[in-house]
């Protein structure tokens, strides 16, 4: 397509998360390399935002550069306006309502502010000392607000949401960007639309739905997990055509996930629109596995996911090299201060994996440095505030809570020029880590270490740190670090590895208000079971958490191109319960036994 176009003309492909596009430039970057040259773009929708509106035109209007868009950085910065004030008022509803998600919302005049980047009204409870000054009252806080945000926006410290309002703002003062845009931009093809937000899609189409573009749309609103898990979904296609047949999946795993495919849609006469048909035909097929464990059997697992790759001999498939193992499961932090089997999380199942998007910890900075994932800047400068978090861990260090710092909490250490040398340090290491230039990271990341952190948070001499530290650079060859597990897994999120492919999957049941078996599978009153996903049954599920659970299942179990297993307490399933999954096609490999 990109070698066909007249001249002048460009195709722009968005999609919603950073692992998406790297998908995307991974398939295409041989095939297409055209298409990631100028005048095209492949980008996530909040890198284009930021480019060609949001940055631009914050340049124009305040004659200075954008100092950094970051989550954490901007609700630090709220933070800091807020240790500042000793109002009542204000003190009084930093505690009804979160400051941190209060939005710019563009409009026709004067400016306005909203909770979240819909921008519904900021509600509270009005105390009875305002009596009688209740409008007086709410407008200061209004006006407060206002130009907290207004302060912020000027030093150049802008939350995600920031740029959306500046891009609506550009569109309304410089209509003319649209034709400017869609003069370059012929064809346009969003990827995951379903993850997009309204305002997301109201903005695409605000620019792009016009004579003058073909946009297209390609997204699967059963996936629509990446903002909140829900049955509902912002994006309603226009005109739509359907792709039922998956070369991703195997007949087998097809036949899994269809049962669980919330939005079906009716073919006009009272069956499914939307069916998963698995294309992928294995020269052996593969049962879907379920795996049941306990909680003396639970460090097994990873273990038996290993023995399973290997009696299939995925691990010498093109798509076990290209795509790799993974276990993934809905919820990864602990919730619970004590052990509570009837609660898990990843963290529990795995716990010694440093952050659970890498398969194992990193005993050394350098090894942190070249095995972490670190495909975009961003991925960069997490893994160093990762690494600098790590090392308060090891030293015993903890916040005013006494809680494990994190970056969020770590960066409120820092104030003013403080905080703008440590982001521009950080900026400097995370485009070295990006060139790969390992060994410039370690020295400045090691200067971070000896002149600021070991000062600032008074960190007494430790065998532990010093071993991570380490006194000069190792290099790593991957070969070597291969060697060490010949089969790496990776242990992530369902969210994390969404729009991946993988060779083999373990989806592992974690607490979610319940497990998902116990969500999905019901006895009814007069015996037997209710129909579920599980038996393969077509069901209309009314809970809330039922929906929930099946776009979650249908998400992770929708991964695999050869393997699915599924692993799952075996104090969640009955005899009769198990009887039914085997007739239902799966093996059962109980470890407990």
């Amino acid at each position: 397509m990109a070698e066909n176009l007249e001249i002048g003309d460009a195709i722009l492909v968005l999609s919603h998360t950073n692992t998406a596009v790297e998908e995307i430039r991974k398939h295409l970057s041989k095939k297409a390399a055209k298409l990631f040259e100028y005048p095209h773009n492949v980008s996530t929708i909040q890198e284009f935002v930021d480019k060609f509106l949001a940055i631009p035109y914050y340049e124009n209007k305040y004659k200075r550069g954008i100092e950094i868009i970051d989550k954490d950085r901007y609700d630090a910065e709220i933070q800091r306006i807020l240790s500042r004030c000793w109002d009542r008022r204000i003190l009084y509803c930093k505690h009804q309502f979160d400051f941190t998600s209060v939005r710019f919302i563009s409009s026709f005049g004067e400016p306005r502010i909203g909770l979240g980047i819909e921008g519904s009204d900021i509600s509270y409870k009005i105390p009875t000392t305002w009596r009688g000054n209740e409008d007086f009252n709410k407008q200061y806080v209004c006006n407060w607000l206002l130009k907290a945000k207004n302060e912020i926006l000027e030093k150049g410290i802008l939350h995600y949401d920031d740029c959306y309002y500046l891009a609506e703002e550009y569109i309304k003062e410089y209509p003319e960007i649209k034709s400017v845009l869609q003069k370059r931009f012929k064809y346009i093809l969003i990827d995951e639309t379903q993850d997009m937000q309204l305002h997301q899609l109201n903005l695409i189409d605000k620019l792009f739905y016009s004579d003058n573009c073909i946009l297209q749309r390609i997204g699967d609103p059963n996936q629509s997990i990446y903002n909140a898990v829900t049955d509902t979904c912002d994006w309603l296609p226009r005109n739509p055509m359907y792709i039922n047949n998956s070369l991703r999946l195997s007949k087998e795993i097809a036949d899994v996930v269809n049962p669980f495919t919330l939005i079906t849609g009716d073919d006009g006469t009272g069956k499914a629109r939307f069916v998963v048909n698995g294309k992928n035909v294995l020269d052996s097929p593969i049962l879907p596995t379920l795996l049941l464990f306990n909680e003396e059997t639970m460090p097994l697992l990873k273990g038996k996911f290993k023995d399973l790759i290997e009696r299939n001999n995925l691990q010498n498939t093109i798509n076990g090299k290209k795509y790799g193992f993974h276990i993934i499961g809905w919820n990864a932090k602990i919730s619970e201060p004590e052990f509570n089997i009837e609660k898990l999380r990843l963290d529990n199942i795995f716990p010694n994996t440093t952050k659970v998007t890498t398969s194992k910890t990193y005993d050394t900075i350098s090894e942190f440095l070249q095995f972490s994932e670190n495909e975009t800047i961003s991925q960069c400068q997490k893994t160093v505030f990762a690494i600098l978090c790590h090392i308060l861990r090891l030293s015993g260090v903890v916040d005013v809570n006494g809680r494990n710092f994190t970056i969020k909490t770590l960066l409120k250490q820092y104030k003013n020029n403080e905080l703008i040398i440590l982001n521009q340090t950080v900026f400097k290491i995370s485009v070295a880590i990006k060139q790969n230039d390992f060994e410039t990271a370690y020295k400045l990341l090691k200067q971070v270490v000896d002149s600021d952190l070991k000062s600032k948070f008074e960190l007494q001499q430790n065998a532990y740190v010093d071993n991570f530290i380490g006194n000069t650079f190792v290099k790593y060859n991957n070969e070597e670090k291969e060697e060490e597990d010949s089969i790496p897994i990776k242990i992530g999120t369902v969210h994390s590895v969404k729009g991946m492919t993988h060779c083999a999957t373990m989806y592992v049941e974690t607490f979610f208000h319940n497990y998902e078996c116990k969500h999905l599978i019901k006895k009814q009153n007069r015996g037997g079971f209710q129909p579920s996903p599980f038996f393969k049954d077509i069901v209309d599920k009314k809970s809330s958490r039922a929906k929930q659970a099946m776009k979650m299942l249908y998400v992770g179990m929708s991964r695999p191109t050869h393997l699915l297993c599924y692993a799952s307490l075996k104090m969640n399933w009955s005899s009769d319960a198990l009887k039914k999954m085997r007739e239902s096609g799966w093996e059962i490999i109980d470890l407990t036994i």
